[in-house]
Order: structure tokens, then C-alpha cells, then sequence
């Protein structure tokens, strides 16, 4: 059987790397005071509205809260939880420190009502995430099919 020789292998390697560093980065995260917030996105809008997930960190040592969410892409932007089946408005979401928090559509999530645009899969939707304690950030929602699309 013959044997590959390093260099015959270097070409291709080449290929490779440039392979990779030309492909966009679907995941991104964010970190405001001790909060870290993690890939963002949502499934492509129903009737106009978007439903924000991904996950949220609390890497400090003292609790702090999603207090509040606003989007220049739709018309209203709320938290929300999911209980029994029902979507409800709630205030905030509590953030205990070393506890992931997951947004997601079976409990607490973002909404946006009267989404502005064509948005579609592989849009970016802007959102301003407001901490009682970190402070403001503004982060990218991707929208996506999956969270890995």
C-alpha cells in the first residue's frame, strides 16, 4: 500500500482552511455586566409574529433580571412564558447566579409582535435586552429553521 508523504497532504489542507474561514458564523453570544447571552434566534415569523429563543447566563455573584426587550423590527416586543399550552406576558425573568436560563418555547421567551419587513430564514432581527443590573445590550436574532441552520 503506498504511503502519503506530509506534503502531498499540505494542499489540501490549504483547501480546507480556506474552506472554513470563508464561511460565515451562524452562532454569535453576547456579555453585558456578568450576564452572557448566548446564539439568539428565532423560526421564521407566524401571522407577524417572532418568538425569540436561546440561552441566557448568570456568571456573576449576585441575581439579576430580564426586565425588559425592545426591537426596531416589530411594532411591540414582551416577554413571555408558556404555561399549560398558553402564552402569558410576565414582567421579567429572574437570573440566579451559575444557573443557565434557557429561552425556549415550552417556558419563558421573547415576542415580537408585527414584525416589520421581510423577514425570513437567514434574517437578522436587532433586539435591546435590558438588565436591572447588567444594563442594556443589543444583540442579533438569526432567524433560522433550527437553531443550527
Amino acid at each position: 500500500m503506498p504511503s502519503l508523504h506530509p506534503r502531498s497532504l499540505f494542499p489540501a489542507a490549504l483547501i480546507g482552511m480556506a474552506m472554513t474561514a470563508a464561511t460565515p458564523a451562524l452562532a454569535h453570544s453576547y456579555k453585558v455586566g456578568a450576564i452572557e447571552i448566548g446564539h439568539i434566534w428565532a423560526k421564521p415569523p407566524v401571522h407577524g409574529a417572532l418568538a425569540i429563543y436561546g440561552p441566557l447566563f448568570n456568571s456573576g455573584g449576585k441575581p439579576d433580571t430580564l426586565v425588559g426587550v425592545q426591537s426596531s423590527a416589530a411594532r411591540s416586543a414582551y416577554i413571555a412564558r408558556t404555561v399549560n399550552g398558553h402564552e402569558q406576558p410576565v414582567r421579567s425573568i429572574a437570573l440566579q447566579p451559575g444557573r443557565p436560563v434557557s429561552l425556549a418555547s415550552w417556558t419563558q421567551h421573547i415576542v415580537l409582535q408585527g414584525v416589520k419587513g421581510n423577514v425570513h430564514a437567514k434574517s437578522m432581527v436587532p433586539l435591546t435586552l435590558r438588565f436591572a443590573h447588567a444594563g442594556t445590550v443589543k444583540v442579533m436574532a438569526m432567524v433560522e429553521n433550527a437553531p443550527s441552520d
